[in-house]
């Protein structure tokens, strides 16, 4: 018991003082006091997941065309990958919109749309900087001075249901110059097209496989769209893996608060009932609601607005 006290308190220290990399903090801390094979999920690899990958930001102005390059190359990957639907960015957008988040912040608007378009991840990455650096080798007094051009950033995958990070990849790549290219770019003068290249190939190369595995490992979340008596709407249908006879776990109202960065995310709920489907569509799917009359008594008020289903609750596959 103390160990859940401990480990619940510390992911809600992380989340409130706007840490980034949450769930990397929080399976460190969980792990710490012993809970870490408790709350590590195994995912759900044979569904398909929903992604959208956000514009790549650059640092500075003269680093966007290589932010571009490098979204481009996580675009193309994912929509050659049969477990991964990648969703246009403009869809994101346009229901972002539509649901009334455009005063939103950025997180909080991507979030928004993407709860209601049953996206499963948004990807969102940066290249925060390019640089000569000298790369240090021997022994003090007999070093050997080597430049090397310096190209570093991150990559997130952040959950579209509870705007929790699951994957948080710095990349810090780095080529050999020699000093006359070194003085060239120190000058002022841009890296040769094909050194630019080269860094870009080798972060795609040591951190792509990675970020598409863990994409395909994710647990599949989604959320209640609509209610009809004991009927629910869910964001995840054929396209998902769906058929008519699975069943989901779905979850009380969520929590949702703001970190310290000022964005919003979402904390799960204790499950309230199970959704056996029986029309599976090909975005969304309606199933039965059924509940373990068991917990549920007249005298549980607490227990009973659990099974008041409303839009936006969160399904899950366990």
């Amino acid at each position: 018991m103390k160990k859940a006290i401990v480990g619940y308190a510390l992911c809600l220290f992380f989340a409130l003082t706007g840490c980034t990399h949450v769930s990397n903090l929080a399976d460190a801390a969980l792990e710490s006091v012993g809970w870490r094979g408790s709350f590590k999920e195994t995912g759900d690899p044979n569904l398909t997941k929903r992604a959208v990958i956000v514009p790549f930001r650059a640092g500075k102005p003269d680093l966007e065309p290589q932010a571009k390059a490098m979204q481009q190359a996580v675009q193309q990957a994912f929509m050659s990958d049969p477990h991964i639907k990648t969703i246009e960015f403009r869809e994101l957008q346009k229901a972002s919109i539509e649901f009334g988040a455009a005063e939103l912040v950025a997180e909080d608007r991507y979030l928004t749309g993407a709860r209601n378009l049953g996206i499963n991840v948004v990807v969102v990455g940066d290249i925060s900087g390019m640089y000569v650096d000298y790369n240090l080798e021997g022994w003090y007094g007999f070093r050997n001075s080597m430049p090397q051009i310096i190209m570093e950033g991150q990559i997130r995958l952040v959950d579209g249901v509870r705007g929790i990070v699951h994957t948080y990849r710095n990349f810090k790549e780095r080529i050999l110059i020699d000093d006359v290219e070194a003085q060239a770019i120190l000058t002022g003068q841009p890296p040769k097209p094909e050194q630019v290249r080269q860094l870009i190939d080798s972060i795609i190369a040591n951190n792509l496989p990675i970020i598409m595995e863990d994409v395909r490992n994710l647990p599949w979340s989604g959320m209640v769209l609509k209610v009809r008596d004991n009927q629910v709407l869910i964001s995840g249908g054929q396209d998902t893996g769906f058929q008519p006879g699975n069943t989901l776990v779905l979850y009380g109202q969520s929590a949702r608060i703001t970190t310290g960065g000022g964005h919003s995310i979402y904390l799960l709920g204790r499950p309230a009932g199970k959704i056996n489907l029986n029309e599976v569509q090909a975005e969304t799917a309606w199933g039965e609601v059924v509940f373990d009359e068991k917990e549920v008594s007249e005298d549980n008020q607490e227990q009973a607005q659990v099974y008041d289903v409303q839009p936006g609750q969160i399904v899950r596959t366990r």
